[in-house]
């Protein structure tokens, strides 16, 4: 029904939709793309309908003409125009509006009568040049869904976590340097994306934040995690990686819905976080760090699909990798190991291997046998390892990295 209404509006340079289409109409519109078997243009529907469509909707070419429409507006989004500071507090003015956003519209500040929008749920300034945000923004108790990425924010105003029914929040690519701590009483928030700014450190009470699902804080100056992380039971995303982290610092016993775990590109020396069986963890990746010893503990992610443990200072794999039945890609590329651990040749869903850059490493006879694995990168020099599988497995495929 969206594309409908877009398709026939595409020449307008934005437009703003307050659908009230009735009951009746809405069926008609889902039977007729459900006949078509495909997504129906505006010139494929009946005339009467794209009337009843085109009256329901408020369709603006200028914001002079939004202001008239005021209203009755719930929707102003807009690309690649220019919004003075005045075009912005007259927005400021539309009574109903729920959905604001405005993406590279080149937009430096936001006026503090945005505290007007009391039904605001959602607002998205994204590409443009922010510095700050003023505190009245946490007098919009609606809002949802915030996104201020891509912008020059230095620092968030506390005021922010007046908004206690917010669930998205986007600050992403900017120059923030500390998180207030009152970020932390955000109770509903379930995804929060801090990524590409520059943070030193998290609030020690993350851990209150129980409905986080989905958390990017990669590409900062971290030093280290709170404790409190292991209290994110709901957590099923967090990437970290591309900071200064020295050790992980929290255990990961009760994160049970944790599906995909990166601290690629830190400065972590061990790995010997607390696992437990009930973790759902599929991928990991710890590449491009200083470590030297893995837990025996990953024996009991039985979900793992992914291990990267590339470009670290490992000389030997933990037992029992051989109770991971799911893992099916393996890059231990550039470490110290000298031998690859025979019961990893049992796996029966593991593929690749990527073992180049381990110098003079074993591979046991026994992984000529395997039935899944597909093919196992070596160095260029190895040849050794190469002519003796060939003899055992005709089909035994081996890639050399610098080929």
């Amino acid at each position: 029904m969206l594309k409908i209404v877009s398709d026939y509006l595409d020449k307008c340079q934005f437009f703003l939709s307050c659908l009230k289409l009735d009951f009746v109409l809405y069926l008609f519109l889902f039977f007729l793309c459900s006949c078509s078997n495909k997504v129906l243009t505006a010139y494929e529907i009946p005339p009467k309908i794209i009337e009843n469509v085109r009256k329901n909707d408020t369709v603006c070419n200028s914001i002079e003409e939004a202001i008239k429409h005021k209203q009755t507006i719930t929707k102003l989004r807009l690309y690649k125009t220019y919004i003075s500071i005045q075009d912005f507090e007259n927005i400021c003015n539309f009574n109903n509006l729920e959905d604001l956003d405005f993406q590279f519209c080149d937009l430096d500040s936001i006026p503090t009568s945005i505290k007007k929008l009391k039904k605001l749920e959602r607002i998205g300034i994204r590409g443009s040049n922010l510095t700050s945000i003023p505190k009245e923004i946490g007098q919009c108790e609606n809002l949802k869904d915030v996104n201020f990425a891509n912008n020059k924010l230095s620092t968030i105003p506390k005021e922010l976590s007046n908004l206690k029914k917010m669930e998205y929040l986007d600050l992403g690519h900017n120059q923030i340097e500390v998180l207030p701590d009152e970020i932390c009483i955000l109770t509903n928030l379930n995804t929060l994306y801090l990524g590409d700014n520059k943070l030193t450190y998290l609030p020690l009470e993350f851990g209150k934040l129980k409905k986080l699902r989905e958390l990017l804080v990669y590409k900062n100056q971290l030093k280290k995690l709170p404790r409190s992380f292991g209290k994110l039971e709901k957590l099923f995303r967090l990437n970290v990686s591309d900071n200064e982290l020295k050790s992980i610092g929290f255990s990961f016993y009760k994160l049970n819905d944790l599906w995909e775990l990166n601290f690629k590109n830190n400065k972590i020396d061990k790995f010997s976080s607390s696992f437990s069986k009930k973790n759902s963890i599929h991928e990991i990746n710890l590449s491009n760090n200083e470590i030297k010893k893995i837990s025996n503990g990953i024996r009991k992610l039985l979900w793992l699909t992914s291990l990267k443990l590339s470009q670290n200072q490992i000389s030997e794999l933990p037992k029992g990798l051989g109770n991971l039945n799911d893992l099916n890609s393996l890059n231990i590329s550039n470490n110290k190991i000298i031998i690859l651990p025979v019961e990893l040749s049992e796996l029966n869903n593991l593929e690749r291997i990527l073992i180049n850059g381990n110098k003079n490493i074993n591979i046991p006879i026994e992984f000529a046998n395997s039935k899944s694995i597909k093919y196992i990168t070596i160095d260029k020099e190895d040849y050794k390892s190469k002519k003796k599988f060939e003899k055992i497995n005709k089909n035994f495929e081996f890639y050399s990295v610098n080929e």
